[in-house]
């Protein structure tokens, strides 16, 4: 079984489901930044996948986001 190798985030799409990643990595590129994700379903899923996603981070209101 393969370990989870990175940390968790859950976005909502714009129906307003919950759709859960695992941050694989944040790539800086031309002074911003960006997340790759991997669609994480079922604790025996993770890692499954071979379809990535990839974002722009933007800071939010507070530290936290």
């Amino acid at each position: 079984m393969e370990e989870s190798r990175g940390d968790f985030i859950t976005l909502l799409d714009g129906e307003g489901n919950e759709l859960p990643f695992e941050i694989l990595d944040v790539i800086a590129y031309q002074g911003r930044s960006f997340a790759v994700l991997l669609p994480a379903g079922d604790p025996g899923e993770i890692g499954k996948s071979d379809e990535l996603t990839i974002l722009e981070v933007l800071g939010g209101d507070t530290q936290d986001e």
